[in-house]
């Protein structure tokens, strides 16, 4: 169990900046995340099909105004202009970029549904709701 574990953040925090692998340490250790909710290490990662949605916004929309104030965003690292990662909480492992003025692509490779996977997205990242 506890190679597991040291396999499975290895994995997870690698490439991250510090203070985000970190953040992941810390929850995974206080259980707010758990070794199941992300995929799992090693090459049965690669085997998997990636997931895409596009999520379509309302103009006008920027990702990285909207997301950046949310407390959704404690659960993400910016990657760079339009693109988040999901480093914590159900779906760590999801990358969200801002691709046009009117869509959000969304790729996560685990288990779920493409309707289900954008509604969540859809909430997250404030792309449920029109400017006002």
């Amino acid at each position: 169990m506890v190679g597991e574990l040291e396999d499975h953040v290895a994995w997870a925090v690698q490439g991250l900046p510090r203070i985000y692998a970190l953040r992941y340490i810390l929850n995974l250790s206080l259980g707010v995340i758990k070794v199941g909710q992300a995929e799992s290490p090693g090459p049965a990662r690669s085997e998997r099909a990636e997931l895409r949605v596009e999520v379509e916004v309302e103009d006008p929309f920027d990702l990285d105004l909207t997301l950046s104030p949310s407390f959704a965003s404690s659960m993400y690292v910016k990657l760079g202009r339009g693109e988040w990662l999901k480093v914590a909480g159900r779906l760590a492992g999801l990358k969200v970029r801002q691709v046009g003025r009117h869509l959000i692509e969304v790729s996560w490779s685990g288990e779920t549904d493409k309707e289900a996977l954008g509604e969540v997205v859809a909430y997250e990242v404030g792309a449920w709701r029109g400017p006002f």
